[in-house]
């Protein structure tokens, strides 16, 4: 379902009149029911780190195009696009087959004071939205990966590109998570906002939201390397 799709079920189930667009500013119930959708759609955001939401990102240490040298680090926005949060504990040096730790701005200071070189071991921080390594890898090249999680998580593609954003305000917005999931969140959000009773609606949204938890970790899981293979064994 699209913004307008979810909007539309949602006034069916509370006995609104028909909601035939959300671009409307003068249709004060349409504009509530969008409001709780996004308010329902950070909710969903910050509960759980949703699989369709990790971004994996990789990028060269000379490309000269994201690299700022007034900070001496890399342009975030231009390698993780709609960055939010980092999913890997570390960074990793493909090139040399090494992780890079974050460290302390302090640590980080005390590194550029002590004039550390590219032999020892590497650390980063974030400074003004860019990674800045200690050492610098000073003009070498080398392949830096990590895995994140975007912060945008609706999608609108009427242009005919793909425009990623933190909000519905369009009819044909759609959403990256479950759209049933959203309409759940959108009605108790909205009940509890008007002051009506949503203990219902709220319980709704959470038993949804616990099933496709486990349905989203359930992916994750692999079987280890010894069982699959003994496994096979009893297929062979």
């Amino acid at each position: 379902m699209n913004a307008l799709e979810i909007v539309q079920q949602a006034a069916i189930t509370l006995g609104y009149e028909p909601v035939t667009s959300i671009e409307n500013p003068q249709n004060p119930n349409a504009q509530r029911l969008v409001g709780a959708l996004n308010r329902a759609t950070e909710e969903v955001l910050k509960c759980y780190d949703w699989q369709a939401l990790i971004c994996q990102t990789t990028f060269l240490t000379d490309d000269s195009s994201i690299y700022n040298s007034s900070l001496k680090g890399y342009d975030l926005s231009r390698i993780a696009p709609n960055f939010d949060t980092f999913i890997t504990s570390y960074l990793y040096d493909y090139t040399s087959k090494c992780i890079i730790a974050s460290i302390t701005y302090d640590a980080y200071q005390f590194g550029l004071s002590r004039q550390l070189s590219g032999s020892a071991r590497r650390s980063f921080i974030l400074k003004d939205n860019h990674i800045c390594f200690m050492p610098d890898f000073a003009g070498s090249r080398a392949e830096i990966g990590f895995v994140y999680k975007t912060a945008k998580p609706i999608v609108n593609s009427s242009t005919g590109t793909r425009i990623y954003k933190e909000f519905f305000n369009r009819n044909d917005d759609e959403s990256i998570l479950d759209s049933k999931l959203l309409l759940r969140g959108l009605l108790w959000k909205f009940k509890a906002e008007m002051g009506y009773d949503y203990a219902e609606s709220y319980r709704d949204f959470q038993s949804f939201l616990g099933k496709l938890k486990d349905q989203d970790s359930n992916r994750r899981n692999i079987t280890p390397f010894a069982a699959g293979m003994a496994g096979l064994g009893e297929i062979i």
